[in-house]
């Protein structure tokens, strides 16, 4: 921009060396524009700084005051850190209360190098709140430095670059001057997004599967304004829709109030869509959408997502939930014949938690668990526990009840077998034919004929001797 110089002798007059330096400010500060009719006179000895810290590209240029309609903004960042550093000239704050600071100011640029420095303000960092704003209150009339030394939680693409800015300030709508200063540097977060599988509470068929696609809202590619904004989520088959929940930057919305559903029909190619309402959107927001599903089917089960901002669209995930299937069958110790009437629990690997309560063989000697998760994405392989609990009738439970292995996705087509054996009982000894009862008698019936035998052995001999 060309610069217009009042002559040396219209410079003695302090009202026209601060026109001359306001002229020159008004190009170097950032986000200000060009004053058409500097003002006058100057009162007062100190302003406020105000910074609104926004997400997105910078738009146009400001003017020192302060924007009432933010809708075109993007969102306020909070945490946002900002270090004010007032400007010296060989070692002295320059003063805009007079002409010669003025002069001095004009004469700044960024980096400051050779007799220009700075010094931080006392009070330390200034640091947005939920809004996105800062305010640095009650600094003498000088040339500040303005730094942003901490995106806080912000994931931004990178920091405002830093900024040189005047207290007072021009303003061009009276001609007089703004000790309220409002500045908006601007950053440009980070196009994020990601999309997730959860995990069932247990692992079996029928527990909810929770999708969840986080998302940034962007600059739209062509213009300033929304004109569509959904996130789309197209089913597998096997994903029985059950509910979404909303939230944007950690704040639960509202269905029907703050975004609208449209659930899964075979019309729709069972896509579930999510649409926030327009006139609340502004870049830089974060949302998060979760998705319920129940799982109705096992295999390796893909979903993905879509971000739809105007009319570009933007992949998310894939993410991928994996089941498999475990069909138990019980048989005879040394043959195939089926038992019926065997109990089992599932548990999970730490045989621990109960999976499954206790389940019965039928005719077939076989129990069905249709569908077991087994994890997300590459994870393709969990090993569960089967606890046998009650033998079919006639039958010894194991001194081991425990059956461990580990069960991989499979198709529905296809499923594990686990094949688990029981000896018969033995019986009891049985006792002799007659009973026991006749067993007793038979041997006290032998002693009664070996003690007779050896009783007339005896008397025999001692007759003899008697004789």
């Amino acid at each position: 921009m060309k610069l217009h110089h009042p002559p040396r002798s219209v410079r003695s007059r302090p009202a026209a060396a601060l026109v001359a330096a306001l002229v020159f400010l008004s190009a170097l500060i950032p986000g200000t524009a060009a004053l058409a009719e500097p003002p006058g006179g100057l009162t007062g000895t100190s302003g406020d700084l105000v910074i609104h810290k926004h997400a997105g590209t910078p738009g146009a240029a400001g003017n020192g005051q302060e924007i009432t309609d933010t809708s075109a903004l993007g969102i306020g960042l909070r945490g946002v850190q900002f270090t004010i550093a007032r400007v010296s000239y060989d070692g002295t704050p320059i003063s805009l209360t007079e002409a010669a600071g003025w002069d001095l100011a004009k004469n700044a640029t960024l980096p400051l190098s050779g007799r220009y420095s700075s010094a931080p303000i006392a009070g330390g960092p200034i640091v947005t709140d939920a809004s996105g704003t800062a305010t640095a209150a009650a600094l003498p009339y000088g040339l500040y430095l303005v730094t942003e030394t901490s995106a806080g939680p912000n994931t931004v693409t990178a920091p405002a670059q830093p900024f040189l800015v005047t207290v007072p300030y021009p303003n061009e709508t009276t001609g007089g001057w703004l000790t309220r200063v409002h500045v908006y540097p601007k950053n440009q977060l980070a196009d994020s997004h990601q999309f997730t599988a959860g995990k069932p509470a247990k692992p079996v068929l029928g527990d909810p599967i929770t999708w969840t696609a986080t998302v940034s809202v962007p600059r739209p590619s062509s213009g300033s304004t929304y004109t569509r904004f959904a996130i789309t989520d197209k089913l597998d088959p096997r994903l029985q829709f059950t509910g979404v929940t909303v939230t944007r930057d950690g704040v639960p919305l509202t269905e029907g109030v703050d975004y609208t559903v449209t659930a899964p029909t075979p019309g729709n190619g069972n896509t579930v869509t999510v649409t926030p309402t327009l006139a609340s959107v502004r870049t830089g927001q974060n949302y998060s959408v979760q998705v319920t599903t129940r799982v109705t089917g096992t295999g390796e089960i893909v979903n993905s997502a879509t971000r739809i901002v105007n009319d570009v669209e933007t992949a998310l995930g894939p993410a991928q939930t994996n089941w498999g299937a475990l069909r138990l069958v019980k048989h005879a110790q040394g043959s195939q014949d089926a038992l019926k009437g065997a109990q089992f629990e599932l548990y999970a690997a730490d045989r621990t938690t109960l999976l499954v309560p206790a389940q019965e063989t039928g005719g077939d000697g076989s129990i069905l668990f249709p569908g077991l998760w087994v994890g997300n994405d590459a994870t393709k392989s969990a090993e569960f526990c089967l606890k046998e609990t009650r033998a079919p009738a006639g039958y010894v439970l194991p001194a081991d009840p425990w059956t461990c292995r580990a069960i991989a996705s499979s198709e529905p087509s296809t499923r594990v077998e686990w094949s688990v054996t029981n000896a018969r009982h033995t019986g009891l000894p049985l006792p002799l034919t007659g009973g026991a009862g006749t067993t007793t008698l038979l041997a006290g019936g032998a002693v009664l004929v070996l003690s007779a035998a050896v009783w007339g052995t005896w008397g025999a001999r001692r007759r003899r001797a008697e004789a």
